[in-house]
């Protein structure tokens, strides 16, 4: 287990056991997490830490405005139900780092904006 790649997570080390395995993990961003045995291996080529994928939105929304012309703006203090769906939605489809990009956009799968 030890030094193997889960996606973007590498485990480093055994933390401790109890009625799983913990392990240290450091992802490809640099960010360092604890990750269940049972949930690397179920994750797989999908595992990473989260943080990357916030370090990925910015970058992700300047491509969607540029290439597309979609801007999303959600205010920072909205609380609508639907926000982090939408988001998520655009994120599946457009953001080639998202772990779900491969079921939705990597299909050709995209989201059309009326107006």
């Amino acid at each position: 287990m030890l030094n193997n790649k889960y996606g973007k997570l590498t485990v480093v080390k055994l933390l401790y056991k109890k009625k799983r395995n913990y392990y240290e993990c450091i992802c490809d961003c640099g960010n360092i997490v604890i990750k269940r045995e049972d949930r690397l291996i179920e994750q797989g080529e999908n595992a990473f830490c989260g943080h990357c994928v916030h370090i990925n939105t910015a970058k992700w929304r300047k491509d969607l405005k540029e290439l597309y012309g979609l801007e999303i703006v959600f205010p920072s203090n909205t609380k609508h139900p639907l926000s982090h769906t939408v988001k998520n939605i655009y994120s599946r489809c457009f953001n080639p780092d998202d772990p779900f990009y491969h079921n939705y956009g990597g299909r050709g799968i995209t989201v059309e904006v009326t107006k």
